[in-house]
């Protein structure tokens, strides 16, 4: 099992198969931006990658550009460009290579056009004001940034 310390981010990370199943039932996957909706331009970006941890930033969204690309399926929010994963661990928002079954990775949406996005195993909700170069964080509240999908 993977475990994670709170603020330190530091584990020993492996790629494994990951098992993609639909979103909402059995509906492919279909690469996306995840876009604020505060502002409206700005997407969940991929920024960096330091050794296995990946820095999650809101940047201009960008037609074409990869670190922007995301799947959602089963639970799961994936980085096809970087085989990385949406990941947290209550106190920060980071990516890590995918895992098959790992806690930390997994996250619910609410239905509509503009979502919520909830860790699992925090129970906080994914947060940014949209700013340019923003890093993504998490909040207990439900006033948390809202986001909307769009087709890339």
């Amino acid at each position: 099992m993977l475990r994670r310390i709170a603020g330190a981010g530091a584990a020993a990370g492996f790629a494994a198969t990951l098992l993609v199943g639909g979103a909402q039932g059995a509906q492919a996957a279909t690469p996306i931006q995840i876009v604020n909706a505060n502002t409206g331009n700005t997407c969940l970006t991929l920024k960096t990658i330091d050794g296995f941890k990946g820095q999650v930033t809101t940047a201009n969204c960008q037609t074409g550009n990869e670190s922007q690309v995301w799947v959602v399926a089963g639970g799961i929010i994936r980085s096809p460009r970087w085989g990385h994963c949406l990941d947290g661990n209550g106190a920060d928002v980071y990516t890590f290579p995918c895992t098959a079954n790992d806690e930390y990775q997994k996250w619910t949406t609410t239905s509509g056009d503009k979502k919520w996005i909830r860790h699992e195993w925090s129970k906080k909700y994914l947060n940014s004001s949209g700013s340019h170069n923003e890093h993504v964080g998490f909040t207990a509240q439900t006033s948390a940034c809202r986001w909307f999908w769009r087709n890339v």
